[in-house]
């Protein structure tokens, strides 16, 4: 949360193969700009419900999933 968008960006490059280091930096900060990039690991429920709406806005998803189906907080 500290580090710039393009830094971020160039951290997590690898993890996303098939994009390219402009586009995912534009990602990072249309996180950063919607209140959806996490301080820290522990994902509770008002923030998920946030970004699953905004997934929902999107249309990139129909319909929000449990959060224990697609979180798991045991490791904070």
């Amino acid at each position: 949360d500290e580090n710039n968008s393009k830094t971020i960006a160039e951290t997590i490059i690898k993890q996303f193969p098939d994009t390219n280091i402009n586009d995912l930096t534009i990602l990072i900060d249309r996180y950063k700009k919607a209140d959806s990039w996490y301080k820290n690991t522990y994902i509770n429920l008002e923030d998920y419900n946030r970004l699953v709406d905004i997934m929902i806005y999107g249309q990139t998803i129909e319909e929000k999933p449990p959060l224990k189906i697609l979180v798991n907080n045991e490791y904070n």
